[in-house]
């Protein structure tokens, strides 16, 4: 993010504290609570978002050399991710052309010569063609050239790997597509930050509220109010949004109009915020001075989600990173869990059940507005 980006951000932050007031845009809106339940509307959401968008699987530092790969699953369809000789790195789905077992169990590891089927030992090379297979004379007929493994759309951006899981999705420019965002995380120098920790989380609510419950601040006083909320200026953020995408700064208890007393050029926006950016269609990086907490969530049905999720920390910091922050980030999130599992039962409870959405929280009207504008197919990544 340029410095003078960052200076700008805090003037804006600067006003609403001297005025008491917030980022907000437009008037509450009613939304009907079905978009959490509906079978119908995940279909439309797991055919458009999780197949057509770049969808995060992983990280740079989970693929150092070549021959490192990752397995993940994005939603129904099997990932694999290796990088090659040249460094580049190419994506699979994760299935044997023979009978369709899954090729690699294991979520991380190395290749050493080839990736072996474990049901009938056919053998594939790292960039997907197929090594050797037992019983050669039987397959003939067949071409090694047809057998190698599917490749999918797989980018390297800011330190995060991301896949399009589908083969039948046109190229996908993707600074275009992450725009000013995308330079802004170039910017941070995520690409050379390493993997902390990482979980997997089991949620028993809708995907879409593990991302509504990081773009507004409006319940952090009260929610977080022991874990987060001293750390927050209550009912102050900042909101962005650029297509798709958006941003939102979390401003700190310490902020005064200090802040702005440097030169515009050399202003720094993380000493006073979190800043928290939302990718498109599934994914929240939120941004510190000494980490980057990372979750994307997949929809397990209309009310069950999987979250991945991880926390990558600048180099040679591994060993300082205190543990009491990462441990009161996850109270934070297991906060949120904990209000949004009921919001799921009222939503099964209620078929007609009508909530809102506050000029406060136009994040995420934008968000709801933004799913919607892709399933109609007038928002696409290309």
């Amino acid at each position: 993010m340029q410095p003078t980006l960052q200076y700008e951000l805090l003037r804006r932050i600067a006003a609403h504290h001297a005025a008491g007031t917030t980022d907000a845009r437009g008037q509450a809106r009613a939304f009907d609570a079905r978009v959490y339940t509906d079978d119908k509307h995940l279909r439309g959401e797991a055919d458009t978002l999780f197949r057509r968008f770049p969808v995060r699987v992983g990280f740079t530092a989970e693929l150092k050399v070549p021959g490192d790969y990752i397995t993940r699953d994005v939603g129904d369809v099997p990932v694999l991710v290796c990088r090659q000789p040249d460094g580049s790195l190419k994506a699979f789905l994760n299935i044997c052309r023979h009978r369709g077992a899954k090729l690699v169990a294991e979520p991380a590891g190395h290749m050493e010569r080839v990736f072996v089927c474990p049901y009938h030992a056919w053998t594939y090379a790292g960039d997907g063609h197929l090594h050797a297979r037992p019983c050669e004379s039987h397959f003939a007929s067949l071409a090694p050239v047809d057998s190698g493994l599917h490749e999918l759309p797989v980018h390297e951006r800011f330190g995060i790997v991301f896949v399009v899981p589908s083969r039948h999705v046109p190229p996908i420019d993707m600074a275009a597509w992450f725009g000013d965002y995308g330079n802004e995380l170039v910017s941070f120098g995520l690409g050379d930050w390493e993997v902390y920790d990482s979980r997997t989380v089991a949620c028993k609510f809708n995907w879409k509220m593990m991302i509504e419950a990081n773009r507004e601040g409006y319940h952090i006083s009260m929610l977080h109010r022991d874990t987060a909320g001293p750390r927050y200026m209550p009912q102050l953020a900042l909101g962005d949004t650029q297509a798709a995408h958006s941003r939102i700064a979390l401003v700190y208890r310490h902020f005064t109009a200090e802040a702005l007393a440097v030169n515009p050029d050399e202003a720094r926006i993380l000493p006073f915020a979190d800043v928290v950016y939302f990718l498109f269609p599934n994914t929240l990086v939120l941004l510190s001075a000494v980490s980057a907490n990372i979750l994307t969530a997949f929809p397990d049905g209309p009310n069950n989600t999987v979250v991945q999720a991880a926390t990558l920390v600048p180099p040679g910091t591994t060993e300082k990173y205190l543990r009491p922050l990462y441990k009161r980030y996850w109270m934070t999130i297991n906060e949120d869990i904990v209000v949004s599992e009921p919001i799921q039962a009222s939503a099964r409870a209620d078929p007609k059940l009508q909530l809102w959405f506050g000029a406060n929280e136009f994040l995420l009207s934008h968000f709801h507005d933004s799913i919607a504008s892709a399933i109609r197919g007038e928002l696409t990544a290309w």
